[in-house]
Formats: structure tokens, sequence, C-alpha cells
């Protein structure tokens, strides 16, 4: 089971993090287009959520190696 503040295995990988996070831009981009507001609103949360999750609030950031 994953304690919260850890680090989701499947996310570790970059490559992952920034697919979750460009589907979510894109469906964004979508969403502005229409311009429907609760789903507009459902995907400014989520890409927001995954800039800050996944790059900014040092989560998956690798542990600095103790000499």
């Amino acid at each position: 089971m994953i304690k919260s503040g850890e680090p989701h295995p499947w996310l570790v990988p970059l490559y992952r993090r920034v697919a979750v996070t460009a589907v979510c831009a894109g469906w964004l981009a979508f969403e502005t287009i229409q311009q429907e507001a609760l789903w507009l609103l459902l995907a400014s949360l989520s890409t927001g959520y995954a800039l800050w999750n996944f790059f900014l609030s040092d989560t998956y950031r690798k542990p600095a190696k103790d000499d």
C-alpha cells in the first residue's frame, strides 16, 4: 500500500509523468476551444494538479545519495 506523500511506482519514470501531463494539457486545449464551463474547470484543475504533483512538489525527486 502506498503511504501518503510517497510517489506512485508507476509514475516514477519521467516519460510517464510527462505523458500524463501532456494528455491533461491536450484535454485543456480541447475544452478551451469548446468553452464548456464545467469540463474546462475540470481540465484546468487536473492539468494544474499534474504540474504541481509531478514537477513542482518534489514528490518524485530522486533522493540525494549520502556519502
